[in-house]
């Protein structure tokens, strides 16, 4: 008699009510990190940029990347996945000395 009541149990997916509850694998969720160029400045050999509110330099770090090189309008930044780009929106060009 007791093999006619365990026979419904084996044919469904019985769940253990002392078995911890399967531990979910936690997701690193990195955020995007979106680098806005704001501002070039070259004086001879000095190149600087500000990026995200800060000053860099060439060949410093700036959110795992290294600069690898400050042009007028834009850096080159080398990244684990290759070489980024960050150009800067609204660009106006304003020579000193010059009257309009």
């Amino acid at each position: 008699m007791l093999g006619l009541l365990l026979v419904p149990l084996l044919g469904s997916a019985a769940v253990d009510p002392t078995r911890p509850p399967a531990a979910e694998t936690p997701t690193v969720n990195r955020p995007q990190v979106t680098l806005q160029l704001q501002s070039v400045m070259i004086r001879g050999q000095d190149r600087t940029a500000v990026i995200g509110g800060r000053l860099y330099r060439e060949g410093e770090q700036v959110a795992g990347a290294r600069i690898i090189r400050i042009e007028q309008w834009r850096v080159v930044l080398e990244t684990g996945a290759g070489p980024r780009v960050l150009e800067m929106a609204g660009q106006t060009v304003v020579k000193k000395g010059s009257s309009k």
